[in-house]
């Protein structure tokens, strides 16, 4: 596997773990909405950056999250 490969797989990797806990800390009401809204920032980040390197799959799951972040 060369380097730049291995990098995304580890960058894919972390950005589902990442996602995987905000989507189940959006779920909870005992969380501070400055944490919230500092995860989505993040996720947002993270978007962009996976859609740079032509990994948009994830981008609807991560806008859902995202969304939840922020209950309106």
């Amino acid at each position: 596997m060369e380097r730049q490969d291995a990098v995304e797989r580890i960058a894919i990797h972390a950005a589902f773990g990442l996602h995987i806990v905000a989507k189940w800390l959006s779920e909870r009401s005992d969380v501070q909405p400055e944490l919230k809204e500092r995860l989505a920032t993040h996720l947002m980040a993270i978007d962009s950056g996976l859609q740079a390197l032509g990994r948009s799959g994830v981008h609807a799951e991560f806008e859902t999250t995202e969304e939840a972040l922020h209950p309106r």
